[in-house]
């Protein structure tokens, strides 16, 4: 019998999205964070529990 190869499944093309998704997503949501942070007024850090002291 002739070995049958499967070529069909591009396997770096799922292999390359599950390291650079997370890296990216994880940036991403620095910025948006640093962006929504800068705004006077809004207190991003109580949902961590922290308390504003003036």
């Amino acid at each position: 019998m002739k070995k049958v190869e499967n070529d069909s499944q591009p396997f770096i093309s799922y292999i390359i999205p599950i390291f650079v998704l997370p890296i990216l997503a994880s940036f991403v949501g620095l910025v948006f964070y640093g962006i929504l942070s800068s705004f006077d007024g809004v207190n991003f850090g109580s949902m961590y529990g922290y308390r504003r002291t003036k």
